[in-house]
């Protein structure tokens, strides 16, 4: 009769928990245990189902595999439970076949087998033949020792050949016969070690006397607390307020008792040289060689110095509440001077009306003076780098901290970084590998949504060519829409995320920039920025500059050409004045010049922009800014949403119903050009040709910027395109 080991579901389970978080036999490969386990199980069943069978002998195949499989962690003596549990069963299924086929001796080679991997083993009279189970037992009568260890004091580990056994005192160990190195353990004593050997029938009985090797040390800290680490290790935190039976011990030092913490108490500290540190935020982290000896150390009370930085925060709106770190009481308003604020690594979060929020990580130095100036920008959840194939394990690793060091390049954002919030980064893992991608994508949108951002920074790595190995896609998700930025970069290089990084660290998404209203060209007539064209009623037209003029200078810098002026003139602000020189004919004049504005508008697409974080930008723009540059965000709204091909949605909530009352430059004629590149986009020809029609019919429109390509011949040349029966493009 064949003896069948049952398995409950959630003891399999959970023995196979148990095993992934403490056996270093298997490097933490979760897939892999569980993958082996179900294929062995399969195994086991197939060959129970023909022991049954009136030819149990095809059963043998499928125990020899699992056997073979098994048997090398069998002698290492760390096995993995369920799997300890299999390869008894496949044991004792092929001694049972070997024995009724007449081959007792292999069949007695399985049944030291059995014993070997499980000396507590016996076999059931009730479920397997009786000759059998008197054989097994003579087997084990001759293969089996026992083992008591007692030590002083009791409760020490036992391990044999580095296996934990049990705790003392530990009565009756069933072992198979052989050598072992014993080692009894206990926190505070020197380990004792010794060699067994185990024989059959004999009962090895061993009382160790453990040898104190360590002390107590007893401390105070000035102020409470203070975080404790011995030897970098943190022990833990100095609390309360010194007892009365120590008032004097605190006295003697020269503090008072009422400033001095309970005793903080290291128990069972070894015995010789150690580093002791004390740190407290906002308090100058201390050192002190420490050194222990047996019984109670007693130690001076230790203080620490306060440790203060100057904060100056201004915001653009003013008005806006400073908190530090997960503080619910703000620490002032803006513009906020602050004198008294500790040091150490410090969150800062600015959150104006309405919760939006400028937030930031910073280490603050003793004595520093921190000036920021703040604005509201959107805030993202970075979920660290995903393996959705569970291919490179290792590699995500390293490339989430890779990518937790970059992001903070990136100024633009506000980020929320893995482990910041309460659905950690593993449980994300977790879900790429059961989950598709774009259900995946959703899963974590909706996670951001209730942690109040407004994007998220996913990474998946993926097989990419022998040649260059790894892939690694990076998309910018918003949780407005469903558009993605993309990019894929080679997961190996990290230089090229670095570059990525800077590139989009420096993407202008401010809504004008500097303007002076003169389109300026290169000739080979003379270096300098050469006036083709003045704007009416601009800032060089004020400046009285003409067509023909050459600027030759800006601010005393010599101009080779009119990228040096546009240069220049990028680094400057609405209001600045500018001195120029200016080549006309054959004189020379000095010209005074301020610089102007002008509204900008995104292009539609642009390699060096996220388009997703320029829509974010946009939405704040729209809630936050004055009238008319509230508007040219929602254009430009209008223009992201068109990016990722979202049409309808870009009428529907930027563009159908703007108006921008200016005469020349960015101004109705532009918006309406981008409602007729939606509706021909959606294949609706009526509607695209009235939008280009009174974009044509509204003079000075442009693109980009005031001094821009001009929307009239482009809007005629999409009327043309559509009379001609042209399909969209």
């Amino acid at each position: 009769m064949l003896e069948r080991p049952i398995f409950p579901v959630l003891a399999l389970f959970l023995g196979f928990l148990l095993f992934f978080e403490a056996s270093p036999l298997l490097g933490g490969e979760e897939p892999e245990i569980d993958r082996l386990t179900l294929e062995l199980n399969g195994l086991l069943a197939r060959a129970e189902g023909f022991f049954d069978s009136p030819d149990q002998s095809r059963a043998i195949p499928d125990l020899n595999e699992i056997i073979k499989r098994l048997e090398g962690y069998a002698q290492t003596r760390q096995m993995f439970p369920a799997w300890r549990d299999i390869y008894v069963s496949a044991l004792v299924v092929r001694g049972q076949i070997l024995y009724g086929l007449g081959e007792f001796q292999k069949a007695e080679e399985d049944f030291k087998e059995i014993l070997q991997a499980n000396p507590d083993y016996r076999m059931d009279p009730m479920q397997v033949s009786p000759k059998i189970v008197a054989d097994f037992d003579e087997v084990r009568n001759r293969s089996i020792g026992h083992l008591t260890v007692r030590s002083a004091p009791p409760v020490a580990e036992v391990k044999i050949d580095g296996q934990l056994l049990g705790v003392t005192p530990l009565v009756g160990k069933n072992l198979t016969r052989g050598e072992y190195r014993l080692t009894v353990s206990l926190l505070g004593y020197k380990e004792h070690e010794e060699i067994i050997a185990v024989k059959p029938g004999v009962l090895i009985d061993t009382e160790v006397a453990l040898e104190m090797n360590a002390g107590d040390c007893v401390l105070f800290t000035s102020p409470p607390g203070v975080s404790i680490y011995l030897d970098g290790s943190l022990k833990g935190h100095s609390s309360g307020e010194a007892p009365a039976r120590d008032a004097d011990f605190i006295r003697k030092h020269g503090l008072d008792p009422k400033e001095v913490s309970a005793p903080f108490i290291l128990p069972l500290v070894s015995l010789g040289k150690h580093k002791l540190t004390l740190s407290k935020r906002g308090w100058t982290t201390k050192s002190y060689p420490l050194e222990i000896h047996e019984g109670e150390n007693r130690l001076e009370p230790f203080t620490l110095t306060p440790s203060r930085c100057s904060l100056v925060v201004k915001s653009s709106p003013p008005g806006a509440s400073v908190f530090l770190d997960d503080l619910t009481e703000p620490l002032g308003k803006t513009p906020l001077r602050a004198q008294d604020v500790h040091t150490g690594r410090v969150k800062i979060r600015v959150v104006f009306d309405g919760k939006e929020t400028w937030s930031e990580l910073l280490d603050l130095k003793k004595d520093q003076r921190i000036e920021l100036a703040c604005s509201p920008r959107p805030t993202c959840l970075f979920t660290g780098i995903l393996d959705p194939t569970g291919s490179y394990p290792s590699l995500t690793e390293k490339l989430t901290e890779q990518w937790i060091t970059l992001l903070h390049k990136l100024q633009l954002l506000n980020r929320i970084l893995p482990g910041e919030i309460d659905y950690p980064t593993d449980l994300f893992l977790r879900d790429s590998k059961a989950r598709d991608l774009p259900s995946l994508r959703k899963h974590i949108l909706d996670v951001a949504k209730e942690h109040g951002t407004d994007l998220v920074l996913l990474g998946f790595i993926g097989d990419s060519d022998a040649l260059s190995g790894a892939s690694l896609t990076i998309e910018l998700l918003s949780v407005h829409h469903e558009g993605a930025d993309k990019v894929t970069l080679s997961a190996n290089d990290i230089q090229s995320h670095d570059k990525w990084i800077n590139k989009i660290s420096r993407a202008d998404l401010q809504i004008e920039r500097p303007w002076i209203g003169a389109v300026l060209i290169d000739t080979t007539i003379m270096p300098g920025a050469h006036v083709a064209f003045v704007t009416a009623h601009s800032p060089a037209a004020a400046a009285a500059l003409t067509a023909g003029d050459v600027i030759v200078e800006t601010n005393g810098q010599p101009l080779k050409e009119s990228s040096d002026f546009a240069k220049f003139l990028d680094k400057t602000r609405p209001g600045e004045a500018l001195s120029l020189r200016v080549q006309r004919g054959k004189e020379q004049l000095n010209v005074s010049l301020e610089v102007g504005s002008s509204p900008r508008v995104l292009p539609l697409h642009h390699e060096d922009l996220l388009y997703n974080l320029a829509l974010e930008e946009m939405l704040l723009q729209r809630k936050l800014a004055s009238n008319e540059k509230r508007r040219i965000a929602q254009l430009n709204l209008g223009i992201c949403l068109m990016h990722f091909g979202e049409y309808e949605k870009a009428l529907s909530t930027s563009l159908q119903t703007l108006q921008l009352d200016r005469a020349v430059g960015i101004n109705t004629a532009t918006v309406q050009y981008y409602v007729g590149e939606c509706f021909r986009c959606l294949g609706r020809k009526t509607e695209a040709v009235t939008a280009y029609e009174k974009a044509v019919s509204i003079a000075g429109g442009t693109f980009e910027y005031d001094g821009g390509l001009q929307v009239k011949p482009a809007a005629e040349a999409r009327l043309a395109e559509l009379a001609c029966g042209q399909r969209p493009r």
